[in-house]
């Protein structure tokens, strides 16, 4: 067997055409404070609290996402007055806002980066499994291309890197396969052997080759020990 380990980035987004609300006022497309508007109030769902973290009024935030949806021809939230809640629509336009902000960021820290401007943070995901010398020497490269950046490393499962990526909070991640969420892209970096090692007898032991699948009934824990009998399968 054998496990792939990936760098993951997100896709990018591509705006809408103008809308009968930013048409000669604005420019074309959704102006980008509206995408964090709803990013925020989808993480809260709550207007008032929204608001405060924003640093806008209350008024106003709920004027802006009304006109949003009109522009859109769509309820993004659903609102009464005990509870605000994300429609279909709302969350599917919230996963792209997420996207659309990374980007924007991502586009600034990619131009202080080219002359070297850039400090960071960088925070990199890795999954606890993967092959030290591996982080090592991603450390060993950022040091050397970006001296002053300030680089966070963050030790995650590959869910929970997924899960950073798209918010945000990561900018890029080391994990090991599979990973289910299609918001991010991949770029192979290492492919690593694994054993499997079975007590004699087991019934997997007779097997010339023992697929992923197969461990699927097996259940799993911990361990730390050793031992001088039993046979194993790469």
């Amino acid at each position: 067997m054998g496990s792939n380990l990936r760098v993951y980035a997100r896709h990018s987004t591509v705006t809408k055409p103008v809308g009968e609300h930013t048409q000669g006022l604005m420019y074309p497309g959704v102006e980008l404070r509206l995408y964090r508007y709803v990013a925020v109030l989808a993480e809260v769902l709550n207007f008032t609290r929204a608001a405060a973290r924003l640093h806008v009024a209350q008024p106003a935030l709920s004027r802006q996402i009304r006109q949003l949806e009109e522009y859109l021809g769509t309820k993004l939230f659903e609102r009464n007055k005990r509870e605000v809640r994300l429609t279909a629509a709302g969350e599917a336009f919230t996963a792209e806002a997420r996207l659309t902000l990374f980007h924007a960021d991502r586009a600034v820290q990619g131009a202080k980066a080219a002359k070297g401007l850039y400090r960071g943070p960088w925070s990199i995901g890795y999954s606890p499994l993967i092959d030290l010398r591996i982080l090592s020497k991603v450390r060993l490269h950022l040091s050397s291309t970006h001296p002053a950046a300030d680089v966070r490393l963050v030790s995650a499962h590959t869910s929970e890197q997924a899960d950073g990526l798209v918010r945000g909070t990561l900018q890029a991640g080391l994990v090991i396969l599979p990973i289910r969420e299609q918001a991010v892209t991949s770029e192979g970096l290492y492919r690593e052997a694994l054993v499997l090692a079975l007590p004699t007898g087991h019934p997997l032991a007779t097997k010339d080759t023992v697929q992923i699948t197969d461990l699927d009934d097996i259940p799993s824990r911990p361990y730390a020990g050793t031992s001088n009998h039993g046979s194993a399968k790469t």
